[in-house]
């Protein structure tokens, strides 16, 4: 026990321990003095040496009162006693006889105590620790330090010193403090408090406070009682009282504070919004204003809370600051605007009307907002085309802010449904409101129609991009949800050849022949075995890939598609993707991040025992147990009654629950060939179906696919973080007035298209159409931009080359301005001319002064990333092409996606993009809503009948 005296009952607690019989150890402190310490007590007890952890860092944040020693409470003077060292200001450490540093910002503190290894700190703040006090931010500061726990003991307030001295209570008083730098003080809104409350006191920071609110107080004609209090509890205090008038001309240098006492208390007017005559207008009204029906519903929608923070957004004439500046003085208003003349108009219609909590401040938002405190509310009025970032950054403040914006152009409406989709405004309102004022209402009464404005009002949270909104349940948590996703499988194989295709495309017959309806998915950024599953299936089929795609974003891929179960196809080996390090970015990555379970097929031929070195060589690094079956590829129904048993026993051997599924006889029947990008194309198979027919009878028969349904069933449940689970109905956001058409070359020879990218387009509400250069069809007449995607026109040479109208559309289109977006095979279209592997010319579209020839060699293939480029930045892709222009275009910087490998590449301007990667605009889907923007100004221009 420790030495506690008598008032800590230390004799009870030896008689007890006689009594008992047993013996007492008695801890001293300090050590030096008779008795034991901790340590040496521990060893006498149990005989082993203790072995105690760092008791961490103990900072008391003391109040010491208004200043002299008399106010200082002996719990604050015993912690100074007991402390190592101490802290404060210079006026604070005043007759400390310890140890002391002069300063008191926990960023000054904190390293000086790690330098010095102190272990009780105190650090002393004037008055009381609890008001307007730095004890606050310093506790906050502190609380992100694991190894410092803080105290915090109060001390004498100077306003309960002063309100004692003054005999009066302090129950019904106001408190506040202007004290602080210039920017900070609310001298008007301090005048406010006094006008209607009897009391109010006030820390100040100068003499020059008090002149400023004398200045006020007679400007108002308020009628109050000033109590300077100079030099609180220290000799030469005091205490004076001044009238207005008085406190205008006052001059003293000492510490101050100030107790008002106000005569003539008003009752708080009723405030029911302003009219639009109200406020003065610029001359020649070339300044806009916001009209009082559209204010009022606007400002209503912003659900203002008292002590809120409001932005507005273009302020204008001011009209909306204003009116919400004076719906209640403890909202803290701040207006943006970057035209100085709008500027002087607001702080003019400020002052007129009394807003005194309203700030105004010049220049461009994105930047004036970065320096100001966190919104509880936003209003934009308008945004200079800068919509998006101002948006990303109310965003990134990671806190619900709500938002209204009023739009006219459908620009900027078009701007917000954007908005809506990308940052998961699940509680989107719009409303179209019209006015019709009626002018001389007892004369003629003619009618004057104003521009209808739409109004859009939101809760704006954590971004996630690209989403459409959730659905949601209210008792959920809305950042972390375990959805309902459909029985899965994923086919994977330790390496490529292995018959992962072939397998996956049986097992989705099948399954579909069962009643099942399989959506399915291809790993990786492969075009053409998602064609595969399509020619099976009749329905899409996507990609899914973990370069472009965030694990949530795949995960919601996989959740919104349609089918009732769901088969994963792998690319490449199970445990292939970026790098040999790990397995990011691989088809197990995959897996694992939509907790699929794995049937991992296995070539046979050429193998006999070795063959189960290599299923446990990678069922070894099969971290999260998702392997649960195998198929043996290519092996014979002879040598699979010998190997099916050894495999099981070493299985069970080595504790893996995994199971032998079956095996797949050679079939040559169903021998899907090999070329280029993996795979021929679909429908240059011959008798594709029945080949796959084939296989479907040879897998039925080999491979116990009731097991697989089994396994797909037992994986029915995955986490989504961020609540990005789309809307099963996209209509949940309109489509906005004046739809655009996005025109997409699409034949044998331009079929490379991601299902993800074309459908950004549709639901940001552009129409697709479609056109086929091998059919020598014009870009549709209404098209306000193009898309030439990869394929294969090295294929099509001589068809392409003979399209004359195809050719002379695009061209037209692309001298008028038209948007366009030309990748890989439709980028070597847009060439002068392009070679077969014979060396044979054929010309092309001729708008790249370039010419494409056959190297003989896979030229370039892997991921890639825009590094520069207008709205490119972090754009993703890959690139995979046999063939080579001589004007490649040197506009963008490409990088790997490690950074590294940076070269120049493709065509770029203001209205176009041309080059051999593919891109995947998921990654940066404000790559879409700019293109989207270039078609939109392209319409507005009228362009499309010149095209």
């Amino acid at each position: 026990t420790k030495e506690s005296g008598s008032r800590g009952g230390f004799d009870e607690k030896i008689n007890a321990a006689k009594a008992l019989g047993i013996n007492i150890y008695v801890i001293k402190r300090p050590v030096e003095e008779k008795g034991l310490s901790v340590e040496e007590a521990f060893c006498k007890i149990t005989g082993k040496k203790p072995e105690f952890k760092d008791a961490g860092i103990n900072i008391i944040l003391a109040g010491i009162g208004p200043g002299a020693e008399k106010t200082v409470t002996k719990e604050v003077k015993r912690a100074i006693e007991e402390a190592d060292a101490i802290f404060g200001a210079p006026r604070l450490l005043q007759g400390i006889n310890k140890k002391s540093h002069a300063v008191y910002r926990a960023a000054d503190i904190i390293p000086v105590i790690r330098k010095e290894k102190i272990k009780n700190a105190v650090v002393l703040f004037s008055g009381d620790s609890g008001f307007y006090s730095g004890a606050r931010s310093f506790k906050e500061a502190a609380d992100s330090e694991d190894d410092i726990r803080i105290k915090i003991l109060p001390g004498i307030s100077s306003f309960s010193y002063m309100a004692s001295s003054l005999g009066e209570s302090y129950e019904d008083t106001v408190l506040t403090s202007i004290h602080g730098s210039d920017e900070d003080k609310d001298i008007q809104g301090l005048i406010e408090k006094i006008r209607y409350h009897k009391k109010v006191f006030v820390l100040l920071g100068s003499d020059e406070d008090v002149r400023k609110i004398g200045t006020s107080l007679v400007k108002e004609d308020l009628k109050c009682s000033l109590f300077i209090g100079i030099d609180l509890s220290y000799e030469n205090e005091r205490i004076i009282e001044l009238t207005a008038k008085q406190a205008a001309d006052f001059r003293d240098p000492g510490v101050l504070c100030l107790f008002v006492i106000n005569k003539e208390v008003k009752k708080r007017e009723l405030f029911c919004g302003l009219n639009d005559e109200d406020f003065l207008r610029h001359a020649g009204h070339t300044i806009p204003m916001t009209k009082e029906c559209i204010r009022h519903e606007s400002i209503r929608r912003l659900g203002l809370k008292e002590g809120d923070v409001v932005f507005d957004i273009g302020g204008g004439t001011g009209s909306v600051a204003i009116e919400i500046a004076k719906q209640d003085p403890s909202l803290k208003v701040f207006t943006i605007e970057q035209k100085k003349e709008a500027v002087d108009l607001i702080r003019i219609n400020r002052e007129r009307l009394g807003a005194f909590n309203l700030t105004v401040l010049e220049g461009e938002a994105t930047e004036v907002m970065k320096d100001l405190k966190d919104p509880d509310a936003v209003f934009i009025g308008g945004s200079s085309g800068k919509l998006d970032e101002m948006i990303s950054d109310l965003s990134s403040r990671g806190k619900n802010i709500r938002v209204v914006i009023n739009a006219i152009l459908p620009k900027t409406m078009e701007s917000v449904f954007k908005i809506a989709r990308k940052y998961n405004t699940a509680d989107l309102k719009c409303t179209k409101i019209e006015v019709t004022d009626t002018l001389d209402p007892l004369g003629d009464r003619r009618e004057e129609k104003r521009n209808p404005v739409t109004i859009f009002s939101f809760t704006l949270g954590a971004p996630t991009a690209g989403k459409m909104p959730v659905s949601s349940d209210e008792n959920e948590d809305e950042t972390s949800k375990n959805v309902s996703l459909k029985p899965r499988i994923m086919v994977a194989a330790p390496g490529s050849g292995s018959g992962k295709t072939i397998f996956t495309c049986a097992l989705i017959r099948i399954l579909k022949d069962r009643g099942r309806m399989p959506a399915a998915f291809k790993c990786g950024p492969d075009y053409i075995d998602p064609m595969f599953h399509e020619k099976v299936l009749d329905s899409e089929s996507e990609n899914l890939d973990l370069f472009f795609s965030s694990e949530n974003e795949v995960r919601r891929l996989v959740l919104n598609a349609s089918g009732k179960c769901a088969v994963i196809e792998g690319v490449m080996g199970i445990y292939d993707g970026m790098n040999v390090k790990d397995e990011a970015g691989s088809c197990y990555k995959i897996a694992s991040c939509t907790s699929s379970p794995i049937v991992l097929t296995v070539k046979a031929r050429g193998c006999g025992r070795t063959l189960i070195s290599q299923i446990m060589g990678v069922l070894a690094d099969d971290k999260d147990k998702l392997i649960k079956a195998i198929v043996l590829n290519e092996m014979s129904a002879g040598f699979y009654e010998k190997f099916k048993p050894e495999l099981d026993k070493r299985l069970k051997a080595e504790g893996y629950n995994v199971k032998v599924a079956g095996f797949i006889p050679v079939c040559a029947e169903a021998d899907l060939k090999s070329r280029h990008l993996g795979l021929m194309l679909p429908d240059e198979i011959e008798e594709l179906n029945n080949r796959i027919d084939k296989m479907c009878e040879t897998v039925k028969k080999n491979v116990d696919i009731d097991l697989i349904e089994g396994i797909m069933e037992d994986h029915a449940e995955i986490t989504v973080k961020d609540a990005c689970v789309r809307s099963a109905d996209p209509g949940d956001i309109k489509d906005s007035p004046g739809a655009l058409t996005l025109a997409v070359a699409r034949d044998e020879a331009f079929c490379f298209y991601y299902k993800e990218n074309l459908r950004m387009f549709e639901e940001r509400g552009v129409k697709i159409r479609y056109f086929s250069p091998l059919s020598d069809e014009d870009i549709p007449k209404e098209a306000d931009g193009f898309i030439l995607g990869g394929g294969y026109p090295e294929l099509h040479l001589k068809t392409l080359s003979g399209s004359d109208k195809t050719k002379k559309s695009i061209l037209s289109a692309i001298e008028n301005g038209m948007p366009s977006l030309a990748e890989c095979g439709g980028f070597m279209y847009l060439n002068e001319s392009i070679s077969d592997k014979d060396g044979k010319k054929y010309p092309m579209v001729g708008a790249v002064k370039g010419k494409c020839s056959y190297t003989g060699h896979l030229l370039r293939f892997g991921y890639l990333m825009c590094k520069n480029g207008d709205g490119m930045q972090g754009l993703k892709g890959h690139e995979f092409h046999y063939y080579e222009s001589d004007d490649n275009g040197e506009d963008i910087s490409i990088v790997k996606p490690d950074g590294s490998d940076e070269r120049k590449a493709m065509h770029a301007g203001d209205d176009h993009l041309w080059g051999f990667p593919h891109f995947y605009y998921g990654s940066k889907p404000e790559f879409v809503d700019e293109f989207i923007e270039k078609m939109r100004i392209y319409h507005e221009k009228g362009m499309t009948k010149q095209a």
